[in-house]
């Protein structure tokens, strides 16, 4: 695992923030998007229309950048980067993930696992759903 290097162990800014689930049924895609002092929280599930991938909203809520920042922060995101949480031998399926940020203008987080996450993964990505409301 690579050994995570950054001084400031907090989140300031966000100027991308893609979670991304795969399980053997659905991918889907949480974005965190910073539109004034407010955060959007998107939810796209990723569908195969005429063998295309696209992306189609289906969850999308707003908070406060305050409040986004406090929830990343709590479960310390960016010591997530460099975590790499391989597949448990003897364990048929399960739910991969990969998070791709930037952060505090230049500060790269880069995780990923496949049915093995990093601390907080389960309440961070539980608390952006609670955000969110389905897109009808």
């Amino acid at each position: 695992m690579k050994t995570n290097l950054f001084k400031d162990k907090t989140i300031k800014t966000i100027e991308k923030f893609i979670l991304s689930t795969v399980t053997m049924r659905q991918i889907l895609e949480c974005e965190i998007q910073i539109k004034d002092e407010k955060a959007v929280v998107s939810n796209y599930e990723i569908r195969y229309i005429d063998k295309v991938a696209k992306r189609v909203l289906i969850e999308q809520g707003e908070t406060s950048y305050k409040d986004i920042l406090k929830i990343l922060n709590k479960y310390k995101v960016l010591s997530w980067d460099g975590f790499k949480g391989n597949h448990p031998k003897d364990v048929a399926d399960g739910t991969m993930f990969t998070l791709e940020a930037v952060v505090n203008e230049d500060k790269i987080i880069y995780a990923t696992g496949s049915q093995i996450f990093p601390k907080g993964y389960h309440e961070v990505y539980k608390a952006l759903r609670e955000i969110m409301k389905p897109v009808n």
